[in-house]
């Protein structure tokens, strides 16, 4: 299997509005984590994130979807409040952070 992975082209405009700064921890989030996703058999998942670089912390989702046998693909992005961020924390449904924590 190719250990690479695919972005839309509306993630990758809204990678584009965001900070800089952010936009590059997300991404480096992404590399980290892409090879853990689970599986979507055919359906689109979501999973949290949060970015601790700015001096307020910015809450995000990714949609995706990984089918077998095929890289994943990064279809969506959103940012999100810290409330729906917890959901996905107590769901055990969030990347590793870039401060080698693992969060899930």
């Amino acid at each position: 299997m190719d250990l690479t992975y695919d972005i839309s082209d509306i993630f990758a405009l809204k990678v584009r509005l965001l900070p800089k700064k952010e936009a590059v921890d997300i991404a480096r989030q992404i590399d980290d984590s892409f090879e853990k996703l689970p599986i979507t058999d055919g359906w689109t998942k979501k999973i949290g994130g949060v970015c601790n670089i700015a001096e307020e912390p910015l809450y995000f989702e990714l949609e995706y979807i990984y089918q077998p046998d095929e890289s994943p693909a990064y279809l969506d992005i959103n940012i999100i409040e810290v409330d729906d961020y917890l959901d996905y924390v107590i769901d055990k449904k969030t990347l590793k952070s870039n401060n080698n924590e693992k969060i899930t």
